[in-house]
């Protein structure tokens, strides 16, 4: 449920549980512990919505905006889509991303996902960042 009204955050809510049941089925993290939304990942991921919103260029498919490094040793990349069309199915975009499948996904360590809907033009934004613990191979 990409779209949708002028910003519920209740909406935004349920598709951010969307999101993280849709990384949590993927066929890359089956025999992986369960992701739960990292409140630290979910800060990054609004973080870098923020300055991309601003810049602009999103586009409705996943694109790598920015990548940190924490202090346990892991890297977080952040994947930000704009869902221009109401009826975008959450799972099914993380299942056929490209960005986000080829991204090392069974070594996911956390996620944080933040889904935006702007009260001002119901445009819905998507945010995943992901933690990569490096130590582990």
């Amino acid at each position: 449920a990409c779209g949708g009204g002028g910003g519920s955050t209740s909406a935004d809510a349920q598709a951010e549980t969307a999101v993280m049941a849709a990384i949590n089925q993927n066929p890359n993290r089956s025999g992986k512990d369960k992701l739960q939304n990292s409140s630290e990942l979910r800060k990054i991921a609004n973080q870098d919505l923020n300055v991309a919103i601003k810049e602009g260029n999103l586009s409705p498919s996943f694109t790598v905006k920015s990548h940190t490094d924490l202090k346990n040793g892991s890297v977080v990349f952040t994947f930000i889509a704009k869902c221009d069309y109401k009826n975008t199915d959450l799972a099914k975009l993380i299942k056929t991303d490209t960005n986000i499948k080829s991204h090392y996904m069974d070594k996911w360590s956390e996620v944080g996902v933040v889904v935006r809907t702007d009260k001002d033009n119901g445009q819905t934004y998507i945010a995943i960042s992901v933690a990569i613990n490096t130590f582990k191979t």
